[in-house]
């Protein structure tokens, strides 16, 4: 399962954190399973496209 969130600034560690924690949380509890969480910014999504 992929899942894309989209926010303005992640440049922060510690809202990077907090997303990662919320996101974990989310998926053991629908799932049962730890999720593999991979947390990028724009600029690095965007270069990686072209």
């Amino acid at each position: 399962m992929s899942w894309g969130l989209t926010l303005l600034d992640l440049s922060v560690p510690k809202v990077k954190k907090e997303i990662r924690e919320l996101v974990s949380g989310l998926t053991q509890s629908a799932t049962g399973k730890d999720p593999e969480i991979t947390i990028t910014t724009w600029e690095e999504w965007n270069s990686n496209r072209k």
